[in-house]
């Protein structure tokens, strides 16, 4: 497990599930917060193109490699080959061997309830302290944190909003561990499927959601800045 840096954007490599852990294992024996970052071509292109959002995502204590693009670059940097961690199944994972206290912020109503549902019948040994929808503002969020005292949340929020929010939050509930997990929420409660095995091997669970989700074609070609990023900034 490795800090590394791909083109000015901070980004672990990870040779194993078992690496992953081992941050939260820190994190919870010295009663510390932080927020996620899922680092990809998104995230990198957005980091190029602003710098508040550089900085946000360089203050993370955990980033990690979500998608080809992350992979990529540190292959291409450092020859290392990385996992791509799945952050919001292993932290339920995790919290379901150590028994935390879990909350979920994040989607809509029917989702949120769906998704908590799921948690709480498939990983029973999680104490889950609640669940707040994302059509609240940042008060509530906080109101809600504040009486229920988790200490980790899932926050579903999509990016580059839920980052900022982290930021603002961890500054609120520095022992906070913050999950970062876009649409995770929406799989989880069954209304949006995961691309199959196929495309999660290959790195392609981009290629999946554009062919299953025509109206995302504007946003998926904004990828293609990765490209000139890739071949002279890395």
């Amino acid at each position: 497990m490795k800090l590394l840096e791909i083109s000015g954007v901070k980004c672990y490599c990870f040779s194993s599930d078992f690496d992953v852990f081992k941050i939260f294992d820190y994190l919870i024996s010295n009663s510390l917060g932080t927020y996620s970052v899922a680092i990809n071509a998104e995230k990198i292109i957005r980091c190029h193109e602003d710098p508040d959002f550089l900085k946000i995502v360089n203050e993370s204590f955990f980033q990690v490699p979500d998608g080809f693009a992350a992979i990529l670059f540190l292959k291409k940097k450092f020859g290392l080959k990385s996992l791509k961690i799945d952050l919001p199944r292993m932290a339920l994972q995790y919290s379901n061997l150590k028994r935390l206290r879990l909350a979920i912020v994040g989607t809509n109503e029917e989702n949120n309830k769906l998704a908590y549902n799921f948690i709480e019948k498939s990983f029973s040994e999680i104490n889950l302290v609640g669940r707040l929808n994302g059509y609240n503002d940042f008060q509530a969020i906080v109101d809600f944190l504040g009486i229920n005292q988790p200490q980790i949340i899932l926050l579903g929020l999509g990016s580059p909003k839920q980052e900022i929010i982290s930021s603002k939050l961890l500054g609120i509930f520095p022992n906070l561990i913050i999950i970062n997990c876009g649409g995770a929420l929406d799989i989880l409660s069954g209304s949006v499927k995961r691309a199959p095995v196929f495309f999660q091997k290959f790195n392609l669970e981009w290629l999946y959601r554009l062919l299953s989700q025509p109206k995302r074609f504007k946003r998926q070609v904004k990828l293609f800045k990765i490209i000139p990023i890739y071949l002279f900034n890395v």
